[in-house]
């Protein structure tokens, strides 16, 4: 408890000192696992600046004493060449921030997981175990900062969203009629810039046969052990679970005609945009040692 209320007070602040100078069209919003439910007490708090208008040309103003890194510069030019997520720490708390600007994807894919974790009330408590465990065995590196590049703790949440849909224990919010959300992103992809369309349901009527049973750690490291085919299969939330794996990526993908194989042993693809990700942040791709940790 006594965490969100650091989490709360870290983003009350933030959004002060980012209104402060450019004025309320500017917005700080968090997003990720902590919004569902599914973090730990030791998360980071991921927070997106909502801006209006062309990023490039936004500068985001933050005092010093807000970073760990001393030679960061007060004033922090958005463009191109900036590295995000900035990292930082607030001094009043304690508490780490990653923030990027305008990822207004990752607001709609929250979005989304939210809408399961109210579907199904034990899904958070279960993402918690199961990254818990990722983490223990040192597959929760997708930045690479502690060796070998890893997955991301969103990976892990989308395997295992799938999963459950693929065994009835889920729906699929994406195929609901009675939509809640319906709106559309801008992106750039191949060097072209398209709208990507967001909508999803929430599946109200939907329950969980009563036959099939909560599911136990131990099913979910038997099946990426034993039952899943990394190599014919790919993870996909959108289209309910797993779908077929291609000889070749389709362009919505964000690979042109690119072999499959060079994409890595496992594909997930974002529910959203259903795109394949390299960026850690994301979406990670990773040659899968998950298999084999799964056996001990």
């Amino acid at each position: 408890m006594e965490r969100r209320k650091e989490r709360r007070e870290t983003l009350k602040r933030l959004t002060h000192l980012i209104q402060s100078h450019y004025g309320d069209t500017y917005d700080a919003r968090p997003f990720g696992s902590t919004c569902y439910g599914a973090s730990s007490s030791a998360s980071d708090i991921d927070v997106v600046i909502i801006v209006s208008g062309r990023c490039n040309e936004a500068e985001l103003c933050l005092t010093a004493q807000w970073f760990q890194d001393a030679d960061r510069p007060y004033g922090i030019p958005l463009d191109d060449k900036t590295p995000l997520p900035l990292k930082f720490t607030d001094p009043e708390t304690g508490m780490s921030c990653d923030v990027n600007i305008n990822n207004r994807l990752g607001v709609y894919n929250t979005a989304l997981l939210r809408q399961y974790c109210l579907r199904s009330p034990s899904l958070a408590r279960y993402l918690r175990t199961v990254k818990l465990w990722v983490k223990s065995v040192d597959l929760n590196n997708p930045a690479a900062e502690r060796g070998p590049r890893s997955f991301s703790s969103y990976a892990i949440t989308l395997m295992t969203v799938a999963w459950l849909q693929s065994t009835g224990r889920l729906p699929n919010l994406q195929e609901d009629r009675n939509v809640i959300l319906y709106t559309h992103f801008w992106e750039y992809r191949l060097g072209t810039r398209r709208s990507v369309p967001i909508s999803f349901g929430a599946c109200k009527d939907w329950v969980r046969p009563q036959w099939l049973r909560q599911p136990t750690f131990q099913d979910w490291l038997r099946f990426w052990a034993h039952e899943f085919d990394f190599k014919e299969r790919v993870i996909s939330v959108r289209d309910g679970g797993f779908m077929a794996r291609p000889k070749q990526a389709p362009l919505e993908w964000g690979h042109n005609n690119t072999d499959t194989r060079d994409l890595g042993s496992i594909v997930v693809l974002d529910p959203l945009s259903a795109r394949v990700r390299r960026v850690p942040s994301l979406i990670s791709v990773y040659d899968l040692k998950l298999k084999s940790r799964c056996d001990c």
